[in-house]
């Protein structure tokens, strides 16, 4: 598999305070119409941090349900510890995702030099 062309991350809809899984499924599926080479699911839009566990691998299963075989589905897997980002992203896999997305250590930053 192949990461090539343009993967916008997607938003999460919400219906009475909920995620919506057909309204994820909408949104990607009107996607599904242009020349996308994949999707990023609960990678920089935001609201991931604010999710379970469950909740998390209940958007990554419905979103790999609406996208094609064809198209890459990048799982936002990153969190504050490498225990829990290794934790998410194996649940991510579990899910259909086909990369993740992880984020970088925020907290050194002063340490983060050409050395480092």
């Amino acid at each position: 598999m192949e990461l090539t062309g343009i993967i916008p991350p997607l938003i999460t809809p919400l219906s009475d305070n909920r995620v919506s899984s057909e309204f994820l499924c909408e949104n990607i599926d009107r996607l599904n119409n242009l020349d996308l080479g994949g999707h990023l699911v609960l990678g920089s839009t935001g609201e991931a941090a604010l999710m379970t566990e469950q909740e998390r691998a209940s958007i990554w299963k419905a979103a790999r349900g609406c996208i094609p075989s064809d198209k890459v589905m990048i799982a936002g897997t990153g969190m504050e510890s490498t225990d829990a980002t290794v934790r998410m992203t194996g649940i991510a896999a579990d899910c259909g995702a086909d990369f993740a997305l992880v984020i970088t250590p925020c907290f050194f930053k002063k340490q983060m030099g050409q050395e480092a």
